[in-house]
């Protein structure tokens, strides 16, 4: 079947379908036989199951056993008093069904108190764990055990032109659903963001309105793919072997119920099998519809539980895409930093970079302005639903025309952009397929570098200003000359505000007008109380112009409340340095 591929007269999606359902009922059948159960791979091992656990699973299974017999028997004593039936047989079954009833319960309270036991016992041994460990020592998964869980339920998620509460958990999932597919388009945001909905109504932007130049290059019929590029060789069986034993074991499947395990310990033949398709994928710039899809879970943030917009969406897609993803984004990433493409100040997702050194270079020039008493204005920047709202027919543009990514691998990007799906789930419940027409999604191994690739000229025009960038957190402050006065630093903040926001405008995103704010860092006056109070209050009033025209060139209004606030801007963990820094003597 690949081998028709080559043939002209060939529909290549519909062959790529058919081979991508092949693969997934050979593996689907292959696993059924080669992995063990649960259960039999325990016993197999010869685990013991602790007494605790033992004693805890018959007590669950006694009051659901109890649970089934009250029902049965309540399901029938209903039906006597339908059918007013007084019989002596009729007595008898509710004095049966009061028995029942106050058994189930018994068995009940008996579980929760054990349950309740176990719990405790286990939590006094992660403690005792915690302390004899140290704290410089404890792993990540540890800790994480002791905080609450970041998922919430999502069985009341309302729509926006109505509150009315869903009438099922897969009405609750379709809404969310439905939110997060207008999110993800060209289409305005719904009602539900903080954003301002005047803007809203003009920022969904029909294809025609595009840069010529952008629908030139993104257009299939052009024919730019077709050049020569150093990124369309061929993948090795050594790479996809690589890129498939990367796979982490614990990963949730995706859509096509595929198991990571099963993968990452194939045998070579499988490799060797998948190392075709891939290349026949990538030599045709072609993908099948079941690796664009994706179930979505909801990771709750803050805010109202019934709003959609409270959540993240993370996706999980195919394991057989996760591998191929791997290996074009290993290449594609070497391809990247071979040629500069990145700036120096962008720290996200890059290999040896993180937030610490953005936090590095910020604390190097707030000690130096601090030494010389002088004033620094700091920017942080947001973007609003930043990999939810990337255009992709302007991420094609930039990776052809600044990342020099042409022939077989832009086309096969263009493919993986196109036509996306996603479902949300919870549990077992699914809600039905929504489409993705925007943005990179988050949990594809490929989105981060996308991303990354979209936002790295955002400080292209800026001239005297500093701009760190993490994902879709930023950070900007003045390059301080000797001599330079505060007046000076504050109008290249504002002409970079310009700039940026022009920058959103032509590429489609939003600041967020609640996150983007400026903090002006300052000596404190000696023998004055309230000089970090009346430094904090100076900068709120001050960084009102700097972030009003960073916000109304993406076309919302910022209001500036009577009592300014005290309290650090909730923007990143550098604002929280940064305050820091703020009150040092």
């Amino acid at each position: 079947m690949i081998a028709q591929l080559d043939e002209a007269d060939c529909d290549r999606q519909i062959t790529f379908n058919a081979i991508a359902d092949l693969l997934q009922s050979a593996f689907l059948s292959s696993a059924k036989e080669a992995v063990p159960m649960a259960s039999d791979a325990a016993r197999a091992s010869g685990v013991k199951v602790k007494p605790e656990e033992s004693q805890l699973s018959e007590l669950l299974a006694s009051a659901h056993r109890l649970q089934r017999q009250y029902r049965k028997i309540k399901c029938r004593v209903r039906r006597d008093e339908s059918n007013n039936n007084t019989s002596n047989a009729a007595a008898r079954r509710r004095d049966v069904l009061r028995l029942a009833r106050c058994n189930y319960f018994l068995a009940k309270l008996q579980y929760k108190v054990r349950a309740r036991s176990f719990r405790d016992k286990g939590w006094a041994r992660l403690c005792d764990r915690i302390q004899k460990e140290g704290s410089l020592s404890v792993r990540w998964r540890v800790f994480r055990r002791t905080i609450a869980s970041g998922r919430k339920p999502t069985s009341s998620i309302t729509q926006c032109s109505a509150d009315d509460v869903p009438a099922s958990a897969v009405d609750s999932l379709n809404n969310m659903a439905q939110f997060y597919s207008t999110v993800m388009s060209t289409d305005p945001i719904p009602n539900w963001d903080c954003g301002n909905s005047d803007r809203e109504e003009e920022e969904g932007e029909s294809e025609g309105d595009r840069d010529s130049e952008v629908r030139r290059i993104c257009d299939p019929n052009t024919g730019v793919a077709g050049l020569l590029s150093p990124l369309d060789f061929p993948f090795t069986p050594d790479e996809v072997r690589a890129a498939v034993r990367s796979l982490r074991a614990g990963t949730a499947p995706g859509p096509d119920n595929i198991n990571a395990q099963f993968l990452s310990k194939s045998s070579t033949t499988v490799t060797d099998l998948l190392t075709s398709v891939y290349n026949a994928s990538w030599r045709h710039g072609v993908v099948p519809q079941q690796w664009r899809d994706a179930n979505a879970f909801c990771i709750y943030k803050k805010g109202n539980i019934s709003d959609p917009g409270s959540y993240r969406l993370i996706s999980i897609t195919s394991g057989v895409m996760r591998a191929f993803e791997r290996l074009v984004n290993d290449r594609l990433r070497e391809h990247l930093e071979g040629m500069g493409f990145f700036t120096p100040q962008q720290a996200g997702f890059r290999k040896g970079l993180s937030t610490l050194d953005n936090i590095y270079q910020l604390l190097q020039v707030v000690y130096a302005a601090l030494s010389q008493r002088k004033r620094l204005p700091v920017l942080f920047l947001d973007i609003v639903k930043a990999f939810d709202r990337v255009p992709h027919s302007h991420l094609l543009y930039k990776l052809y025309e600044q990342g020099k990514v042409q022939g077989k691998a832009w086309g096969w990007l263009r493919a993986f952009l196109a036509d996306r799906r996603f479902r949300m789930t919870s549990g077992r419940l699914c809600s039905s397929w929504f489409s993705a027409s925007a943005g990179v999604p988050q949990g594809c191994v490929l989105s981060p570098l996308l991303f990354a690739v979209y936002i790295n000229d955002m400080d292209k025009d800026t001239q005297g200003v500093l701009l760190t960038l993490f994902a879709d957190d930023g950070c900007a402050w003045p390059v301080l000359n000797k001599g330079m006065q505060f007046r000076t630093a504050m109008r290249r903040m504002r002409e970079f505000g310009d700039s940026v926001s022009e920058w959103s405008e032509r590429w489609k995103l939003r600041f967020s007008p609640t996150k983007t704010q400026m903090v002006i860092l300052t000596r404190p006056r000696l023998g004055s109380s309230a000089s970090v109070e009346h430094a904090l209050q100076w900068s709120t009033r001050s960084a009102t112009s700097v972030c009003t025209s960073t916000a109304t060139a993406s076309g919302t209004r910022t209001t500036t409340s009577s009592s300014p606030r005290l309290a650090t801007p909730p923007i990143s963990s550098l604002a929280s340095i940064a305050t820091t820094v703020v009150s040092r003597p």
